[in-house]
């Protein structure tokens, strides 16, 4: 714990969700209240993936007092927890026997500086081994951002999501100029001298006329977004397949000649083919906005995920039982049934990814939505600004 530090705010850092938090709060209950943590105290984490969201399965805290804690976790439903207690003298977390990451939450804000060729790297002083650190990186971006980012030793896949944050931010130069400066903050997890589990915690870029700062940050719903201070930003959406099966696509997205028709059409989604009746599953979380026969179509089912995204299966045998317009659906359930309904020369899914309106191929990179923070969400985010590390 460092000064002025809350339970809520380290969750929040580590990526865990609004109803994950809740989860760990009402598990501690009456055994003891996180409001008492100080500076200094000691927290360990067990955590866990499920259903593409982190979940905290246990939680030990060491306070020095004359017990520590450690509680099991239920994921997202509330007080079902388990005290077990050893002594003080132990200061050990008991690990949950089903967790696949431990981590001992030991963060500093201050950093000792070493120099490499392009770039200066910030770190905390020889951390031990399972230890949980914050680094930073710094340089200039040069003819090539892409390299220049490598160049710090910034981990392969947060080059990308730096890329990224800065391409869809509206107000960042396209192309960096040769002097603008940048700097990353992330974290991670140092275990038997290898750094994993890297996450960025934000990116800032200095273009010579405007510093430029995204935050990335995980919302309620456990979409993983860059949002700037404002609350403003945008999101890559994971979705699902629509299929469980291995689907050969029979008619991609883009320009072809229609099958029936023999004309000249843009196709605007994708085509799968599998056999009738083979289950069509929702490929994330939302709503039934549209339902029923639908001309060309046929048997057609239209799914809200938020108010930028949305989803389309078409030509089915039918839908599942008690679907209905206005029905919730999870990632993954059954919604209804490949068929052949409409015009179709046989049976197969025709899928639609619909982002602002407008219909991308579902077949490419993650389609892109846009964020805007508001009420408690956007609270619990400004929170997190204030948390992260300065430079």
């Amino acid at each position: 714990m460092r000064q002025g530090d809350t339970l809520t705010h380290i969750l929040a850092r580590q990526g865990i969700a609004a109803t994950e938090r809740q989860a760990v709060l009402e598990a501690l209950g009456d055994l003891f209240d996180p409001a008492g943590l100080k500076a200094g105290d000691k927290i360990r984490l067990a955590l866990d993936r499920q259903n593409h969201r982190k979940i905290v399965r246990t939680i030990a805290l060491a306070t020095g007092k004359t017990d520590d804690l450690t509680v099991d976790v239920e994921p997202g439903q509330g007080a079902q927890a388990t005290s077990l207690e050893q002594p003080a003298a132990s200061r050990t977390a008991l690990p949950s026997s089903n967790a696949n990451v431990e981590q001992e939450i030991e963060e500093n804000p201050e950093f000792d500086s070493s120099n490499q060729p392009g770039a200066q790297m910030d770190d905390q002083a020889a951390p031990s081994a399972g230890q949980f650190v914050v680094r930073r990186v710094a340089g200039i971006a040069g003819r090539d951002f892409r390299r220049a980012l490598a160049a710090t030793r910034l981990p392969a896949p947060l080059v990308k999501e730096v890329l990224l944050a800065f391409k869809y931010d509206a107000g960042a130069p396209r192309v960096p100029p040769q002097n603008a400066g940048f700097s990353v903050i992330y974290e991670g997890v140092l275990q038997d001298g290898k750094f994993q589990e890297p996450q960025l915690r934000y990116a800032t870029m200095n273009d010579g006329r405007k510093t430029h700062r995204v935050y990335r940050y995980q919302t309620d719903d456990a979409t993983t977004a860059f949002i700037h201070a404002n609350g403003q930003g945008i999101a890559f959406v994971d979705l699902d397949k629509p299929l469980r099966i291995d689907a050969k696509i029979t008619s991609p997205y883009g320009w072809r000649i229609h099958p029936v028709f023999g004309d000249r059409r843009f196709h605007e989604g994708v085509d799968f083919g599998a056999p009738k009746g083979t289950p069509v599953v929702a490929t994330a979380d939302g709503r039934v906005d549209d339902i029923g026969w639908r001309g060309n179509y046929g048997e057609y089912v239209r799914l809200e995920h938020d108010s930028s995204l949305a989803t389309a299966y078409a030509h089915l045998a039918g839908f599942a039982r008690g679907l209905r317009k206005g029905s919730t659906v999870k990632r993954g359930q059954v919604i209804g049934y490949v068929g052949r309904t409409g015009v179709a020369t046989g049976p197969h899914l025709y899928y639609e990814v619909i982002v602002a309106g407008k219909r991308v191929d579902p077949l490419k990179a993650p389609p892109v939505v846009s964020v805007s923070l508001t009420g408690t969400q956007l609270a619990e985010f400004q929170k997190f600004v204030e948390r992260a590390p300065e430079e």
